[in-house]
């Protein structure tokens, strides 16, 4: 397994283990179990990064696009909160390294003309 692949996939196992360990921490509200939910999505989605399948990278993309943009608005919107600021830029690495082990993955099976 490559390297970048695996530093992902623990990113996303940590990530979604935090945010499943708020349920413990904070009081137990909506976007608290919104952000439970979504710490589940990261922690399977990392396991499946242990694999060698594509799809969880495709849904690692998604959900972290979801959830970045869930949380500008939530940030601009609702909240000035500056730990949802430290989760907005934790999360910007973990896409950029998804859409990058994406690339890699389409260049390396794109079958010549």
């Amino acid at each position: 397994m490559k390297k970048i692949r695996k530093q992902t996939a623990y990113l996303m196992l940590i990530i979604g283990l935090t945010y499943l360990a708020q349920m413990w921490v904070l009081d137990i509200a909506p976007h608290v179990l919104i952000g439970a939910l979504f710490g589940l999505g990261y922690f399977l989605t990392g396991l499946g990064l242990l694999g060698k399948s594509t799809p969880p990278l495709w849904l690692g993309c998604f959900l972290t696009i979801l959830y970045i943009t869930a949380s500008v608005y939530r940030y601009l919107a609702v909240v000035n909160d500056p730990i949802l600021l430290i989760n907005i830029l934790i999360n910007l690495p973990l896409l950029v390294l998804c859409i990058f082990l994406i690339f890699q993955t389409y260049i390396k099976y794109k079958v010549p003309n």
